[in-house]
């Protein structure tokens, strides 16, 4: 009786055993519903680098609507235009890579990894003119980063200030982003 009941029991464990793991076709269904999955999600990943690279645009443009309020009180009246002489005879660019930069006029740093920076000002020669400055971020790559441009303006009149930020509407899509 007893080797009766052995030879089930090894019966029935090699059954057992034949059933366990998965057949090459529910590895496939696996596979493919994943695939499925990463090219409905690809395209929003996609579109949120390129946003958070924007933040880049959007900080440096609003530091620099800051710095220019601040520079245009102490200049008394000035905004500080791309090539400002800040002391006797030095020009240098508004915004600097270091706040070490001895002619960094605004106190503005920024990092160049998706925008270049430029400003453009207009100061009035009485009071009764308006003083303004714009400030634009343009992207190096917009198709490859997948950016918008940015501009920002500011403006004087009668001792207050006026600002704003915009975007551009669309983002090129001739392109994906590149992923570090």
């Amino acid at each position: 009786m007893n080797s009766q009941f052995r030879v089930k029991f090894l019966q029935h464990l090699a059954k057992n055993k034949s059933n366990k793991g998965f057949t090459l076709i529910e590895l496939l269904v696996v596979v493919i519903i994943v695939g499925i999955l990463a090219a409905i999600a690809l395209p929003n990943l996609l579109g949120q680098i390129g946003k958070s690279r924007e933040t880049e645009g959007k900080n440096a443009i609003g530091a620099v609507n800051r710095g220019q309020q601040a520079f245009h009180v102490e200049s008394r009246g000035d905004f500080a235009d791309s090539n400002v002489v800040v002391d006797s005879d030095e020009t240098t660019n508004i915004v600097a890579d270091s706040l070490a930069d001895a002619g960094n006029a605004l106190g503005v740093v920024t990092t160049e990894d998706y925008y270049f920076y430029s400003v453009d000002t207009t100061n009035g020669n009485n009071p009764t003119d308006v003083d303004f400055a714009i400030a634009e971020a343009t992207p190096i790559q917009p198709e490859q980063d997948g950016v918008r441009d940015f501009q920002a303006g500011i403006s004087a009149l009668d001792g207050g200030f006026e600002s704003g930020v915009c975007q551009s509407n669309t983002v090129p899509d001739n392109g994906t982003p590149n992923v570090p």
